[in-house]
Formats: C-alpha cells, structure tokens, sequence
C-alpha cells in the first residue's frame, strides 16, 4: 500500500497517539491530520490540485511541518521532493531549473501556508505510484532526484523495522536531516509502523542531549560521525540517562571500532546495528549485533527481500573473497532517477530478472554472506602505476599514530603523467604533520604516500556526515 493509507488507517486507530515529540510539544496523529489539511488548502490556493501532479519541492528542517507538507501533497495527487535546508543556494536553482516544481517550500512560506484552515485532500495515491524524491548529495557530480513508488517505500520501512528488531511502538530519537534516505526512512516508519519520532529542537549537540533526558527515546537513528561528536565532543552525552535507549543504530560510512567500542562502553546494555544501502536501495544490509563480534568491519548481510552480489565488470560473479562492483538486487530497487532517464539506466538494471542496482560501490563478500565496503569506484586511481582505491589510503593513514580522522585526494599531475596523493588530516593532540609523514616514509608503501598533507580542525562533511570531498578538493589548489 501506498504511506497515506497506512497514516490514516492509524489515524483512525489510535488518533491521540504521539507521533511527533520536539521540545515541550506533542503532535498526536490527529493533530498531525490537522496541520496537514491546512497545509492542503494553502497548498490549493497556490494553484496546487489533483489535475496538476503537482511536484513540491519541500526545503524544511526536521519539523511536523515537514511531516505534514507531505502528506498534503500526496493528498493533492502531487510529489513531495526533499531539499537539505542546509544546500547551497546553487544546489536549490540548479534543481528548480531541472524539474520544474510547482512551489518550493521554506520556513517562511511553510508559515504562510498553514494559515488556511480545511481538510487534506481527496486523492489516495495507488502503491505503483511516485511517492517521494531524495536528492543524492552530490558528492561525485551534480544531485540527482531519486524517485521510490510507494509500495517501496513501504515495503522498506517494514523489512528494515524487522531487521532492526522493533517492537510494536518504538520513540525514535532522529537528529538526522530527513531530506536524506535515512532520516525520511524514520518518517516513513511513523507512517507506516506507527512509531513516534523524537526531534532535538535544533540541530546542536546539546539539544540531541536534552532530547534523550526529555522525551526517554528507545532507538537512537544516527550516523558514526554523529556518534564520534556526542562521546568526543561537549555534548553532555556523557552524563545523560540514556537508559531508555535499547537500540543504537547507523548508516553513512562503517563504524568505526573506536567509535563503536566507546559507544557499547557507554551503553553496555544497548544493541548497535550498522547498516548500508544507498538512497537509490533504501536499505541493502544490516549487520546484528549478534554478529559484530565475529564480522566487524563488515556492513552485516542482505536484509530480507534482497540479494547481494560481488560482480566482475564482465558482468560475472566474483569468487568469495575477490574484490567486484557490489549490486543490489530484489526489493528497494528505485524507480527511477527524476528527468534522467540516461542516467538511470547505467545503474538501474536486471540481474536474474530480477531489478537490480549497480551500486558502483566496490566490496568483497566473504563465505557466509557478510558483505565488506572497499571503496567506491569513482575512486579508484593509478599511483605509481598501481592501481588502488583512495579508501585503503584513507584506511591505511588512518592507522598512523597521531591521526585521528583523514580523507585523501588524487590530483591528475598531466607534467608528470600521474596523480598527486593529498591527505588531509584531524590529529590528536601532540601530532604534526611532519610526525605523520615520517610515519607514512616508515610504514607505507612509496605508491601509498601522501605528496601534500594539510592539518585541519575538522573535515568538512554533507548534512548526514559523510565527507565532503568536493568542500576538500577547494584546499588543495591553494596549496600546491
């Protein structure tokens, strides 16, 4: 079925239940229904209707308003698209230009639009039909606007609430944005399973902090270098009674083992679940905690509906323990890429008849199933002549005493007809840059050194704190 009437079907059920949670306020499904019919009519009288399939461009932060601007939208018949409040101002022409909304939605004029009163609309959307667009970070090129059908995202939401072992009712903490895959997939689970969502007032440390002791939150929905901020930052996290917290769980990049260790020592008895998947698979593997002992490192196995392959670039599949294109196949599978067909379909495809996803993420999957990240494609470079992806660089520097966090660039050097190696490093206290080189001169080899290293306090990250590459790449110029 299609989010909307699984959210009214529980409106009905149980309209009193919370199931939004943000400072001193408490939305109720029925209070939720409420703004949402206002936020409908707004939306007609900026022309917005059934006849128009409409496409809504929504640029909030994590709000009920957000919440609600689309379920009025699917009730107008029309496409919520989600915008990161936080992207530029070139980002937000650039996709205003490409598909065209009907409207964009920021704060002020979400402000004006639920000052109409009325009901939501009449359309119930089919489970065949486009439910939502999440733009891609843009990390490797311009966004694209990924669009799921709401069968899928329905589909998703259930077999991840399974993987991740939810009860019936849980109170998700979601400091996330939702505009990216993994924050809208908490949405979607307060519209589809029910559960309640807990919002940090702001989006700063502190506020994460007071949501925990507030609102008592059992699943903690983050990122690791979210996790990193709260146990190695001023955060307050160290003191706050997170006793209700019985799920830690997590997508972006793997955790860590010092990230995951320090968080298990802060909650001894909480389960951590990592997870991977792309905005274009809604979710592709889950590692229990059952299983983080024996596979760490690793991002866990496929979760239901879905099967993962290694693939050769023939199109063959790898042998266990051989490194190939990890491909996603079964449930998840986007629709398509908005306005983009030809982009869509050098990774969309079929693989045993089956819709599958070409993740141009590389991996190796061991005997039992249990998939491990590599790299990307995209980021695979020839240094020396060898040919090496800049993740086991990244690995490789970051095992260096006095490195605390590190992203590596390849700059084409055409006069030299190779590639310049950047590190730029986090350190620890009492590191320099020349202690990391001499480290690197002593236990790397030649292909893997860094030409330049570049100190910094922090590494730039998107929104859900992945490293901002195209943000380190402005460093370098300056600098060579």
């Amino acid at each position: 079925m299609h989010p909307l009437h699984l959210f009214l079907a529980s409106c009905d059920a149980a309209p009193d239940e919370a199931i939004v949670l943000q400072g001193d306020i408490v939305y109720s499904r029925r209070d939720l229904c409420t703004l949402a019919g206002n936020l409908t009519v707004g939306l007609e009288a900026h022309g917005v209707n059934a006849e128009t399939n409409a496409r809504i461009l929504i640029v909030l932060p994590n709000s009920v308003d957000l919440i609600a601007l689309i379920i009025a939208t699917w009730s107008l018949g029309g496409l919520p698209m989600l915008l990161s409040p936080k992207s530029t101002e070139q980002q937000q022409t650039l996709i205003e230009q490409n598909h065209r909304p009907a409207l964009s939605v920021d704060v002020k004029r979400s402000s004006l639009l639920k000052e109409h009163k009325g009901e939501i609309g009449d359309i119930r959307p089919t489970a065949d039909d486009d439910a939502s667009v999440i733009f891609t970070s843009g990390s490797t090129g311009a966004p694209k606007g990924v669009v799921q059908t709401g069968s899928t995202l329905t589909s998703g939401s259930t077999r991840v609430a399974q993987s991740l072992a939810y009860r019936r009712r849980e109170h998700i903490l979601v400091p996330i944005p939702f505009a990216h895959d993994y924050g809208w997939g908490q949405v979607l689970s307060s519209l589809v399973g029910q559960h309640c969502l807990v919002l940090p007032e702001r989006e700063i440390l502190p506020d994460v902090t007071r949501a925990i002791n507030q609102h008592r939150p059992s699943v903690f929905a983050g990122v690791p270098s979210l996790y990193a901020a709260l146990l190695f930052g001023i955060s307050g996290f160290e003191k706050a009674d997170i006793s209700s917290l019985r799920i830690f769980s997590a997508t972006g990049s793997v955790f860590a083992p010092k990230i995951r260790t320090a968080l298990q020592d802060r909650a001894p008895d909480a389960k951590i679940y990592s997870n991977y998947g792309l905005t274009e698979t809604y979710r592709t593997a889950c590692l229990a905690p059952s299983d983080s002992t024996d596979h760490d490192g690793t991002v866990g196995k496929a979760i239901s509906g879905v099967q993962i392959k290694v693939m050769r670039p023939n199109g063959s599949d790898c042998a266990i323990g051989e490194r190939g294109e990890i491909v996603h196949i079964g449930e998840g599978v986007f629709d398509r890429y908005l306005d983009d067909l030809e982009n869509t379909d050098k990774i969309r495809t079929q693989v045993d008849s089956k819709p599958a996803v070409m993740t141009g993420d590389i991996g190796v999957l061991d005997k039992y199933g249990f998939l491990t990240i590599v790299g990307r494609q995209d980021r695979l470079i020839k240094s020396m002549d060898i040919r090496i992806n800049l993740a086991d660089i990244e690995d490789a520097y970051a095992m260096l005493d006095g490195v605390y966090s590190v992203a590596v660039l390849g700059t084409p050097n055409l006069e030299l007809a190779t590639v310049v190696l950047t590190a730029i490093v986090v350190l620890e206290t009492n590191a320099n840059a020349q202690h990391v080189r001499r480290a690197a001169n002593k236990t790397l080899a030649p292909h893997m050194r860094a030409r330049q290293i570049i100190v910094v306090d922090e590494l730039p990250r998107t929104p859900l704190g992945k490293v901002d590459y195209p943000a380190l790449q402005t460093l370098i110029p300056s600098l060579t």
